[in-house]
């Protein structure tokens, strides 16, 4: 005998009808599978989501490794040493455009007695670099007229072109215009002894140095002012710092 003959028909009919129940529910009951109503908020007969519905996907947050953009690193200039002025440079700069990156040693401003390099018109630095010393001519008169004082500007400038590294740069670019964004209306002029009062005031107590400037021979640099075609000459001052300061320099025909 089969074994749906042992319940009586009124119960059996009931449980068919109560499965047939709960099927029909289950079908009408939420999107069917793969469809994208439910997801992200509900949505309309055109499948975009309602507007109060939130959509927005957690974004990580970017990590600092990945910034292309680093911040710089402000590191101390150290104590300055001094040392007597002297005539024997080195021999380790070629005669171009470059920057000088070494320690100040000494300052030697403006005499006609031509010891340690000394002349009427310019204040000469004298760097140490890689255990010798080079020259640095910085112009505190107008050779073509000695009466037509310098003029200066000076800035603070942040991510400077180029990291301070002990050496000598040839081949690098500096401008005053598109470096510094500094034109000549920016410039103020200064006569011989207040320029060379000013240098040895603003260095006094420098240590790490950098000098943009082209070299006249392998023993020293000079055109420390604005020249043409990215050969700009300047000083940095504290260049390890996060923002380097920069002494730039022209004369009064000179406009840009």
């Amino acid at each position: 005998m089969s074994p749906a003959l042992c319940f009586p028909q009124a119960r059996l009919l009931a449980l068919l009808a109560l499965s047939a129940c709960l099927t029909a529910c289950s079908s009408s009951d939420g999107p069917a599978p793969g469809s994208s109503a439910g997801v992200g908020g509900s949505s309309d007969a055109s499948g975009a989501p309602d507007a109060d519905a939130s959509t927005e996907a957690a974004v990580p947050a970017p990590d600092a490794a990945d910034d292309p953009v680093a911040e710089p690193v402000d590191l101390p200039d150290g104590t300055p040493v001094r040392q007597a002025c002297t005539d024997a440079f080195g021999h380790g700069l070629t005669q171009k455009f470059g920057r000088l990156d070494g320690y100040l040693v000494s300052i030697v401003p403006p005499s006609s007695n031509h010891q340690c390099n000394a002349d009427s018109d310019h204040v000469h630095l004298q760097v140490l670099m890689k255990s010798a010393v080079y020259d640095v001519a910085v112009n505190v008169a107008d050779s073509s007229s000695a009466a037509t004082p310098v003029k200066v500007s000076e800035i603070d400038a942040p991510r400077l072109n180029g990291q301070w590294e002990e050496g000598w740069h040839a081949g690098v670019t500096f401008d005053y215009v598109s470096d510094l964004h500094l034109h000549s209306p920016n410039f103020g002029p200064m006569d011989r002894a207040k320029l060379v009062q000013k240098l040895e005031d603003d260095l006094k107590d420098v240590n790490h140095i950098s000098v943009y400037a082209t070299a006249y021979g392998s023993e020293g640099v000079h055109l420390v002012h604005r020249e043409h075609g990215g050969d700009d000459g300047a000083i940095v001052i504290r260049p390890l710092s996060a923002v380097p300061h920069v002494l730039a320099f022209c004369f009064a025909d000179q406009g840009f």
